[in-house]
């Protein structure tokens, strides 16, 4: 079942009832693993807080952003070079899945950003003609300027749930705000590319619907065999740069506990990729970026 339960039929008609994926003749849930079908639909998040210091951005240097250019917040502003702390802004973060993800035990599908607000935790100081007449500037907002596209690889390891990897090229808005009042700032700097990896999701009963989120599907909460359930924030970073991260945490119903580290006792999805190797043919490297966008 979509739900990740499975229940003994007498034949692949009162399998279709049930809404369920028939293995065949002479097959029973005490013997087989079934692949567990994820239908496309959104996956809920809240981004990181300031208090948490986890997410942020680097402009120029090592950063995958370039310097904010010069003249950008007024005549004779000077090229923006620092690294500025981000934390959660006015709405929650959304993803939507495309494609169905049937988890035999991995699957890959692609999926669009499609909502994210964020905002600096501190202002930047902008120097004019050299370094000199120091301005404080409010990061107002980091969102989405278009829809960004991505992919996801998810397997699943247990009965509750797995570990997945993730890219994403993030089209970014950052809007700046004089902090003494007077005309925002618009900057669209190029896509970059954002890639987390292990991150944990929760599949099948345990996972409580939420409104809008897809159902039985949660990704960065976890439930534990024992049906103990936490959450771990998943950060998309840039490859060559830590200092460039978007982290995102699980949307949960109720006070959720921090997951235990991951011990060499669970699978990570690259293990889990070697493991399929000879039965998928996965492409988790390629976005295609082709898809057109959701209404």
């Amino acid at each position: 079942m979509n739900d990740g339960t499975c229940s003994d039929v007498a034949d692949a008609t009162e399998c279709d009832a049930f809404g369920g994926s028939y293995q065949g003749d002479g097959t029973s849930c005490a013997t087989t693993t079934c692949p567990v079908a994820i239908p496309p639909g959104h996956d809920c998040w809240f981004a990181s807080t300031c208090a948490e210091g986890i997410s942020s951005a680097a402009f120029g240097g090592a950063g995958a952003y370039p310097p904010i250019p010069a003249d950008f917040f007024g005549p004779g502003s000077d090229p923006y070079v620092g690294t500025v702390l981000l934390g959660q802004g006015f709405t929650d973060t959304v993803m939507f899945r495309f494609d169905t993800m049937t988890l035999d035990p991995c699957a890959t599908a692609e999926f669009e950003m499609i909502q994210l607000s964020m905002e600096g935790c501190a202002p930047i100081s902008v120097t004019y003609n050299g370094g000199q007449d120091p301005e404080q500037w409010d990061v107002a907002g980091l969102s989405v300027r278009v829809a960004s596209l991505g992919t996801i690889t998810a397997c699943k390891t247990h009965a509750n749930g797995g570990r997945f990897d993730s890219e994403l090229l993030l089209d970014a808005r950052w809007e700046f705000a004089p902090r003494g009042g007077g005309e925002s700032r618009i900057w669209l700097p190029p896509p970059i590319q954002l890639v987390a990896t292990n991150g944990p999701f929760c599949h099948g009963p345990s996972c409580t619907d939420l409104p809008f989120c897809n159902p039985y599907y949660r990704p960065g909460y976890a439930v534990a065999l024992d049906g103990t359930p936490c959450c771990e924030a998943v950060c998309y970073q840039a490859p060559a740069n830590p200092a460039d991260s978007i982290c995102l945490r699980p949307v949960a119903d109720g006070p959720c506990m921090q997951c235990p580290l991951a011990g060499g006792a669970v699978p990570t999805v690259s293990h889990w990729g070697l493991i399929a190797m000879a039965l998928l043919v996965l492409d988790a490297a390629t976005i295609a970026f082709q898809r057109p966008r959701v209404a």
